[in-house]
């Protein structure tokens, strides 16, 4: 009786079928460890135990196996290297992107410069990605181990901040 009426009026917490699709994929690297993060479009994984090489088919499989969006599966094959913001983009935070191009003329550097100022000062009220958790108990690699620091911190991923 009790758990029908939960059922009636709770709501029962809701399952994120690309979770469960990562938790999956990780599962089936029985030797790696892993973290996982939310971003604001999605999820980040990141390897902790080892180096994947995104070239390698493995890593594609991988990769497709949870559902990785397929232009940034190309992107890391063809440019052999993976890539995460670790600021947010402006747009997520009501900035305008950056003025002109890069490489800037001289002319364009003190507004690039006005923009990065309100832009850093904006920023800083957000988080690029937020830590979910980790899967898998392999010990993590040292070197690996201080990437992962290193974008922790500069993503504010542990702290309880709005995603953008």
């Amino acid at each position: 009786g009790f758990q029908g009426l939960k059922r009636l009026f709770g709501r029962a917490p809701a399952v994120d079928p690309t979770l469960v699709r990562i938790r999956e994929a990780c599962g089936r690297q029985p030797r790696q460890a892993f973290r996982v993060y939310r971003t604001a479009a999605g999820y980040r994984v990141l390897a902790t135990n080892t180096y994947l090489d995104p070239a390698s088919a493995e890593t594609t499989a991988f990769l497709s196996g949870f559902g990785a969006d397929p232009a940034f599966v190309t992107l890391c094959r063809l440019q052999a290297s993976f890539r995460a913001r670790l600021t947010p983009k402006p747009w997520r935070i009501d900035l305008p992107a950056p003025p002109g191009q890069h490489p800037r003329d001289p002319m364009a550097q003190s507004e690039f410069a006005a923009w990065l100022l309100k832009y850093e000062t904006a920023s800083r009220a957000f988080a690029t990605c937020a830590f979910v958790e980790a899967i898998g108990s392999a010990p993590p690699d040292a070197d690996v181990r201080a990437i992962v620091d290193e974008h922790d911190r500069v993503t504010r991923a542990t702290e309880k901040l709005p995603l953008a």
